[in-house]
C-alpha cells in the first residue's frame, strides 16, 4: 500500500466492535499508519476505549459534537464528514451493524466514495485491496478487488484470527469539537443497544436463541431464565427483532452477528439461510421445533420435535436444581 493513512471509525466501546477492528489493523495494516477516529457518547467510555487501543495505533481522535444528547445517525454522519473533509482519508473502516452500516453509507454518499460492507477478510498489496465478503446468503464467497488509488469505505465483520500481543506504540491521542447543522425528528425513539457484559454473543460458548416460534416477547423473560442457569447468551432471529420483541444487537444471521458457540440450541428459528449462514461455525447445534420439517433440522446435530416453550419451561426447571 502507499502511505495513505486508515482510519477506523468507532461509535461505542463495545468489544466486538473494538476487537474487529483491532484484528483489521493486524491482519492486513500492520505496516500503515492507524487512525482511530471515536465518536465521543454515553455510549463510549473515553478511557477503556483509549486502553483498548494506544498499543496498536498512531493515534486516537476523539470527535464531539456541540449538543448532541444521543446518537443520531444523520448526525454522526456529518460529524464523520466535516471531520474526513480536513484529512485526506483513502481507507475508512467501521465496525459492521446496523447502525454502523447506515453511518458509513451516509459518509460515503457525501464524500463521493465506493463503500463495501460486511467484508469478512481484507488482502492488502502494494497497489490494491482484495476484500473478501459472502454471496448468495453464505452460499459463495465474493472478492471484490479495489486499487489503491480509489477512495473506500469498508465495515467489516470479526475476522477469525486471534489478536497477539504487539510492540507499545506512541500513540497520539487529541479531541476535536464540531458544531454541524442536523435536526433530530421529534417523534425519534432512541434505545441504548448495548450487549449485557455478561451475555456477549461474540464470546459465549453456550447460545440460546429464539425464533417466531416463540410467539412473542414474553416469551423471551423465559429464555432469559434459562441462559441465566446455563451461564448461555440469548441471540434471536431477524423476524423476532423485526417485530420489536428483542434489541437488534441479539440478532443472529446475514443481517446480524455470525458466532461461534460450542452450543447453540434454537428454539422456535425454522432456519431459514439468512439465519443459518451466522451458525455455521458453531460445533454443535440442538433445534427446537414444532414443525419436523423445518430446515433448521437439516444442518442441527440434535433435535426435538415439540413446543420450544415447552421445553424451556422444562429446561429451565432441570438446570435451576443444578
Amino acid at each position: 500500500m502507499n502511505n495513505q493513512t486508515v482510519y477506523l471509525c468507532a461509535t461505542t466501546d463495545d468489544q466486538s466492535e473494538v476487537e474487529a477492528l483491532q484484528k483489521v489493523v493486524q491482519e492486513s495494516f500492520s505496516t500503515a499508519s492507524i487512525t482511530v477516529v471515536a465518536f465521543q457518547s454515553e455510549a463510549l467510555d473515553q478511557t477503556k476505549f483509549q486502553a483498548s487501543f494506544d498499543q496498536n495505533v498512531d493515534a486516537i481522535t476523539f470527535l464531539n459534537v456541540e449538543k448532541l444528547s444521543v446518537l443520531d445517525p444523520n448526525a454522526v454522519a456529518k460529524a464523520y464528514n466535516q471531520y474526513f473533509q480536513k484529512n485526506d482519508a483513502g481507507r475508512i473502516i467501521f465496525y459492521a451493524n446496523r447502525f454502523n452500516n447506515g453511518i458509513a453509507a451516509r459518509v460515503a454518499a457525501s464524500n463521493l466514495s465506493a463503500i463495501v460492507t460486511d467484508v469478512e477478510k481484507i488482502e492488502a498489496t502494494d497497489d490494491h485491496l482484495n476484500l473478501v465478503k459472502k454471496s448468495y446468503s453464505g452460499a459463495l464467497k465474493r472478492q471484490i478487488t479495489v486499487t489503491d488509488a480509489a477512495p473506500l469505505i469498508i465495515t467489516v465483520n470479526n475476522s477469525n484470527i486471534t489478536l497477539e500481543k504487539v510492540a507499545a506504540k506512541e500513540t497520539a491521542v487529541t479531541e476535536e469539537t464540531l458544531s454541524i447543522d442536523y435536526q433530530v425528528p421529534k417523534t425519534a425513539v432512541y434505545k441504548s443497544l448495548v450487549d449485557n457484559d455478561n451475555l456477549n454473543l461474540d464470546n459465549a460458548e453456550v447460545v440460546v436463541a429464539g425464533g417466531r416460534g416463540l410467539k412473542g416477547a414474553e416469551e423471551f423473560k423465559n429464555l432469559e431464565k434459562l441462559a441465566e442457569n446455563l451461564s448461555a447468551a440469548v441471540g434471536a432471529s431477524r423476524p423476532v427483532v423485526d417485530n420489536g420483541w428483542v434489541p437488534n444487537t441479539l440478532m443472529v444471521g446475514q443481517s446480524g452477528k455470525s458466532i461461534e458457540p460450542d452450543i447453540y440450541f434454537a428454539f422456535g428459528i425454522s432456519g431459514a439461510v439468512q439465519h443459518t449462514v451466522g451458525i455455521e461455525n458453531v460445533k454443535t447445534i440442538v433445534a427446537i421445533n414444532s414443525d419436523e420439517k423445518a430446515p433448521i433440522f437439516k444442518i442441527a446435530d440434535y433435535g426435538i420435535v415439540g413446543d420450544a416453550k415447552e421445553v424451556i419451561e422444562k429446561m429451565t426447571e432441570i438446570t435451576a436444581q443444578k
